[in-house]
């Protein structure tokens, strides 16, 4: 396993570990980003539902949707046409 892959994976280990929802929200995308590197120049469509993305942080819906807002009004993601853009 490559270097900058042990530490993406020691990455998200620690952001699904924080208390911190925007925390933990962030490292998802930033993992799934990082093996798209070469193919997104700015924005990365995350192809997974919210109920997916939720579970997969261990956060409920209702909070996710919460920290998307947040996200959305910080720029740091775009929400089009109900798809998540980071």
């Amino acid at each position: 396993m490559p270097a900058f892959r042990r530490k993406s994976t020691l990455k998200i280990g620690q952001s699904l570990a924080s208390e911190n929802p925007l925390r933990r929200q962030k490292g998802l995308p930033d993992y799934l980003k990082s093996y798209h590197h070469e193919d997104c120049l700015k924005w990365f469509h995350i192809e997974l539902t919210r109920q997916q993305i939720a579970n997969l942080t261990g956060m409920r819906v209702e909070t996710l949707n919460r920290t998307l807002i947040r996200m959305e009004k910080a720029d740091s993601i775009i929400i089009k046409d109900r798809k998540i853009l980071y």
